[in-house]
C-alpha cells in the first residue's frame, strides 16, 4: 500500500467501560470514561475496556493500529494491528470501537494508548492505574 501524503487527524480517543451504539440512529453512547482505575493488587489483568476512536481528515486507505505502552519503560504491552480504514473524502468521519483484551499489567503506574495510521502516531490517551487506597473501596468500577 502506497503511503499516504497526508495522515488524518484523530477528533476522539477516549477509553471506557462499554460504548452503546442506538440502532435505529446510530448514535453512540460512551458508559463509563476512564483515565484513571483502581486495582486490588498487582500483577492485574488490564480493565475489560473499549476504546472509542474517531478519526476524520484523511483521503484514502490508512492501516489503523492501537497500542498500549508501558510509561515506566515505554515498552509496547499490547498491539492491534493494521485495520484497513477506508476514507473516502477529507470530510470523511470514520468511527471504530476496539474492545481491549485482558493483557497482563505487572505493576501500578502510567500507561498510554496510542493510535497509528500507516504506522504514524496521531493520538495518544493517557490511563494511570494505581492500588486501591486501604479502606477498600473502589475509586471506580467496572463493568465485567
Amino acid at each position: 500500500m502506497a503511503a499516504n501524503a497526508v495522515l488524518p487527524r484523530c477528533k476522539a480517543l477516549l477509553l471506557c467501560d462499554q460504548v452503546l451504539v442506538e440502532e435505529v440512529t446510530g448514535r453512540m453512547s460512551l458508559i463509563g470514561i476512564m483515565d484513571y482505575v483502581q486495582i486490588d493488587e498487582f500483577p492485574a489483568e488490564f480493565p475489560r475496556c473499549q476504546v472509542f476512536l474517531q478519526i476524520t481528515n484523511g483521503l484514502g486507505v490508512y492501516n489503523v493500529t492501537i497500542e498500549i505502552h508501558d510509561l515506566s519503560d515505554n515498552s509496547v504491552i499490547y498491539r492491534l494491528g493494521d485495520v484497513p480504514v477506508e476514507m473516502p473524502d477529507r470530510l470523511a468521519r470514520v468511527s471504530m470501537i476496539i474492545r481491549v483484551p485482558r493483557v497482563e499489567i505487572p505493576h501500578p503506574g502510567e500507561f498510554d494508548v496510542v493510535v497509528l495510521a500507516n504506522e504514524e502516531e496521531i493520538e495518544r490517551q493517557s490511563l494511570e492505574l494505581t492500588d486501591n487506597d486501604e479502606s477498600g473501596e473502589e475509586w471506580q468500577s467496572l463493568s465485567e
